[in-house]
């Protein structure tokens, strides 16, 4: 007799006196219970209708399974498995309760001996304190005026308290409520805030160019790397490389003054223009206050001493009475600029790096900081708190801006510029503009809220939108300095123009012309005299703009061929034929940027068979070989056949006694005419570009230089197919990353691309994780297989990573295995092991230069452990050896040795860590 419901033998069987069917007593009181009905019938039904019945003892029969030896021994296997998958579960759980409780342990140990100098300089404050109310206030810290001329100091003097430390005066309830009244009016006067009719429109930014370019700095320490603007004055002042501030009149185009005293570069310069005073920060660990005259002069008032190492940023206050510096000494200072006096100085201890920039509010009571470890830390003025911090940036952050809007806030560090909501504390957007190796230097709101302005290889000029909205990029600017490297841009009044500083001495600005138009511009041409601008003269407007045309076809921007044409007016001269010919030459058999060759347009004067053609080739023989670096076009082709011939000819005689003969016969093959074009390919780059620019919509600098990784089916249409490939897998055309993924897409074939696909799936990756990889780091679809699985072996089997993290850092798999990710990850393991360091992420071990790794993982402990330095280097040798997986190197033999002395705790602390690290008696 079976239950009705399970079809098994019940166990206490009962009849349904309406049915007459048999069930278990607890199902069938449960489903009276749920459903008050019959489960077969369906018929209503109670526990009063239900009637027990009596059985004897029931015994269940073997299951098939138990039945049998085979099945018996399966039973067994299956529990035997269970039973070690459980076994290794609890070893892994007891792994990582060790290193969590040696942590602990160690922050624990580290967290008394803060307590212990916390209380110690709480003691040595309530002395001075005391001490201070029994004596008569501290007098201002001043300089002998008559001791300075134009901005150099001969001695000062400085007052310091018991200990050797500077007395801190504090920041004051009047200055408290002085801060806080400010607050009040600017937050209301925000809410009135209209944009001014005088701010300069979208249609007006589109059409900026340089108006100018001022050679400030010295030549042989050239550089600018701050810069500000007085917005009532139009004054900007740079800071240099040649430890120099200038004073910059934009409207005449003069110099007013030279600031020298700085021992190094400076770092920061900022205007107070209510007081005519000027702010210097520098690499030399001083702030100097200059104060203007009537005469133009200005003298420094005050020399700051109180940081310990590089000053890397100033900011003024709204009042404009005060000011913060801030440091890599992990500190930020709080001045009053009257009497220079430091009244806090505030020291972080989670920031073990130091700062690299700061900011304050509009309002004034938050002040934001960037540090070298990529975190933004807001703090409030009044309490000198840490009330919020931003995680997300790679590298140090650079440069930060608040918005007037007061809600908007801009970060700069080396992965591009994240966009910060301060109402929500959270991150809406990210700007990643340059390649992994160009940092983003400059970010500026200017004065209305309306533009967000960013400088790196080139500037940009954002419209602000909202947290929803989009926010379009409305100018893009190239670097001019040809430098590569555009470290402070700044809006002028109202947008009307940018300051743009490079690591050149030149400040440019860049504005809208008064003669906007080509109309007006070819007008100005026809009138010029004679002379080198008068060959014009002989271009139609037709013809000047076909020959504008050829150029654009190259990438150029009407800029830079207006730039060109300013410096060499011979450049609209030639013709369009020799145009076309003379840049198709230089970009695809010299290798030449179209940008290069525009700073340097006398080359298209220059004739094509005789000098540009044999010079060339002859050139690029002797770099092939060895004999000779990469030139500019300049000591190319603007000297004489003499010069030539005595740089790059002559000169090689030795090596080479045929180069004479060999460039002789290269002048007359050119001269024929007959070889030209043997050197220049007939489908050329600019063909592809335009079609790659019509076709998928790139900008003219993208297309040039994805048209160098493509080939022609056809002359009308080149091959696409990978073109749309990464397209469609969401790659930006206009980011730089766009034309590496090209090439990488190109260098693998087909079944080579899905046999790497094949290794990244064996680690339990998907296809979508394995795309979202590549879309961030197209790398890791370079790198070989082999290469892609030793990394994932090492990375997860004894790194402990899991496969996801590593594909969301897909970076790390492009680094050198034996030379960083071995020695690198072995000597941070053992750190962690031996409770000497915190787990870092896989972008601060492997994307971080080799000085920049030992600063921070090995000479931050030599105290500790002297040979670690040693050790490492040993790691190394050893991952080179493709020994790393049998070869461990520990460091507790040396924490054993001096526990008491380095460490600083007892020696009952310490031995509490023994039964959680690992020893090796033979190390």
């Amino acid at each position: 007799m079976n239950c009705s419901i399970s079809g098994e033998v019940p166990e206490e069987p009962v009849v349904a006196k309406n049915s007459g069917l048999l069930f278990e007593k607890r199902l069938i009181e449960r489903h009276i219970l749920d459903y008050g009905k019959c489960p077969v019938t369906g018929e209503p039904l109670t526990m009063d209708d239900i009637v027990p019945v009596k059985t004897g003892k029931i015994v269940k029969p073997r299951s098939l399974t138990a039945a049998s030896i085979p099945g018996m021994l399966g039973m067994f296997q299956n529990e035997w498995d269970a039973l070690m998958l459980s076994n290794f579960a609890l070893e892994q759980q007891l792994h990582t309760a060790r290193q969590e409780l040696s942590h602990a342990l160690y922050q624990h140990d580290a967290a008394c001996r803060v307590i212990a100098r916390l209380k110690k300089e709480r003691d040595e404050a309530r002395s001075l304190l005391a001490q201070a109310e029994r004596q008569a206030p501290l007098p201002a810290v001043t300089a002998n005026v008559s001791a300075l001329s134009n901005g150099k100091r001969a001695s000062e003097n400085e007052e310091m308290g018991p200990g050797g430390k500077r007395m801190r005066p504090g920041i004051s309830d009047n200055i408290i409520a002085e801060l806080t009244d400010c607050n009040a009016a600017l937050s209301q006067q925000r809410k009135k805030r209209q944009i001014p009719p005088t701010l300069a429109s979208v249609d007006a930014l589109e059409r900026y160019t340089q108006l100018s370019s001022h050679p400030l700095h010295k030549t042989n320490k050239p550089g600018i790397t701050s810069l500000d603007i007085s917005l009532s004055k139009d004054i900007v002042a740079t800071g240099g490389v040649d430890s120099n501030a200038v004073l910059f009149d934009r409207t005449s185009g003069e110099i007013l003054s030279t600031l020298s005293g700085h021992s190094k570069k400076i770092t920061s310069v900022k205007f107070v223009a209510e007081h005519n005073v000027v702010l210097s920060g520098s690499a030399d660990k001083t702030v100097r206050i200059w104060q203007g005259s009537e005469d133009g002069k200005y003298d420094c008032r005050h020399i700051l001493k109180d940081h310990t190492a590089e000053v890397q940023a100033v900011t003024v206050h709204a009042t404009n009475n005060y000011f913060v510096t801030a440091s890599l000494d992990t500190t930020w200072c709080f001045y009053d600029l009257s009497s220079g006096v430091c009244l806090t100085q505030v020291e972080d201890p989670s920031n073990s790096m130091g700062y690299t920039s700061a900011a304050f509010h509009p309002d004034g009571l938050i002040l934001g900081t960037g540090t070298t470890d990529a975190t933004v830390r807001i703090w409030d003025v009044k309490s000198r708190g840490n009330v919020a911090s931003f995680d997300g940036h790679t590298g140090a952050v650079t440069a930060i801006s608040f918005s007037e809007n007061g809600y908007f806030l801009a970060t700069a560090a080396h992965d591009g510029v994240k966009l910060w909501d301060l109402r929500k504390l959270k991150n809406f957007r990210s700007f990643e503009l340059y390649d992994q190796d160009t940092p983003t230097n400059s970010v500026d709101f200017d004065h209305s809220g309306s533009y967000l302005a960013i400088a790196g290889s080139d500037i940009r000029v954002y419209q602000v939108g909202s947290v929803k909205a989009e926010w379009n990029c409305i100018k893009t600017l190239p670097d001019l300095s040809g430098t590569g490297k555009a470290t402070s841009v700044k809006f002028g009044p109202d947008a009307s123009y940018l300051a743009v500083g490079s690591m050149d001495r030149n400040l440019r600005i860049f504005g809208l012309p008064e003669n906007d138009g080509s109309n007006e511009v070819f007008t100005f041409i026809r009138q010029q005299g004679a002379g080198e601008r008068g060959e014009c003269l002989q271009n139609s407007k037709s013809n000047w703009e076909s020959k504008f045309d050829v150029y654009k076809k190259w990438g150029l921007s009407e800029e830079q061929i207006w730039e060109a044409f300013l410096k060499y007016p011979r450049v609209m001269s030639a013709s369009e034929d020799k145009i076309a010919k003379t840049m198709e030459f230089l970009v695809n058999t010299m290798g030449y940027q179209p940008s290069a060759i525009a700073k340097q347009g006398s080359v298209i004067g220059r004739n094509l068979e005789k000098i540009i053609v044999p010079r060339g080739l002859l050139v690029q023989d002797l770099i092939s070989n060895g004999l000779a670096i990469k030139f500019t076009l300049s000591s190319l082709f603007d000297q004489s056949e003499e010069s030539f011939l005595k740089r790059f000819v002559y000169r090689f005689e030795d090596k080479a006694p045929e180069l004479l003969k060999l460039y002789k016969q290269k002048v007359d093959v050119a001269a024929g005419g007959n070889r030209i074009f043997i050197f220049i390919r007939q489908q050329g780059a600019g063909e592809r570009a335009s079609y790659l620019i019509n076709k998928f919509g790139f900008s003219q600098e993208s297309a040039l230089k994805l048209s160098k990784y493509l080939r022609f089916k056809t002359p009308e249409k080149p091959d696409s197919e990978i073109v749309n490939l990464v397209k469609e897998r969401g790659f930006n055309p206009l980011d730089l990353k766009f034309l590496f993924a090209v090439t990488v897409v190109r260098q693998n074939s087909k079944s080579n691309w899905e046999s790497k696909f094949d290794v990244y799936k064996k680690w339990g990756l998907s296809e979508e994780q394995i795309w979202e990889a590549f879309l961030k780091y197209p790398r890791v679809m370079e790198v070989s297989e082999d290469k892609i699985a030793k990394t994932m072996e090492f990375l997860v089997n004894t790194m402990g990573y899991q496969p996801s993290a590593i594909a969301k850092q897909g970076s790390a798999i492009g680094r050198n295995l034996e030379k960083i990710i071995v020695p690198r990850g072995l000597l941070v393991q053992d750190l962690i092991s031996n409770g000497l360091a915190i787990k870092f992420t896989l972008s601060s071990l492997f994307d971080t230069s080799e000085e920049y790794f030992l600063d921070r993982f090995v000479y931050r402990f030599e105290d500790r452990v002297p040979e670690l330095l040693k050790l490492y280097k040993q790691k190394v040798d050893v991952a080179a050896g493709g020994k790393y997986k049998t070869q461990r190197i520990r460091l507790m033999c040396f924490c054993l040795v001096n526990s008491s002395k380095d460490y600083g705790c007892c020696s009952s602390s310490f031995k509490g860590y023994l039964p959680y690290m690992e020893l090796q008696r033979d190390e």
